[in-house]
């Protein structure tokens, strides 16, 4: 949590609980029912959690800007 807050305000956002991702980085965005995927721009796909999707999306928007 400590480092989520320093970070947060520098464009990265939590997506799941194992996840801090880089704004900067995601190079797609898929929306899955309730759920979501990221692709980034380095190939990795990872999921977002149900609870973080609408927060995911709100930031990512702001972001991009």
């Amino acid at each position: 949590m400590y480092y989520e807050n320093l970070l947060e305000d520098n464009g990265f956002y939590r997506i799941h609980a194992k996840h801090l991702v880089n704004l900067r980085l995601v190079l797609k965005y898929k929306s899955l029912g309730r759920n979501g995927t990221i692709f980034l721009k380095n190939g990795i796909e990872l999921d977002i959690s149900a609870r973080r999707k609408a927060g995911f999306t709100k930031a990512l928007k702001e972001w991009t800007e």
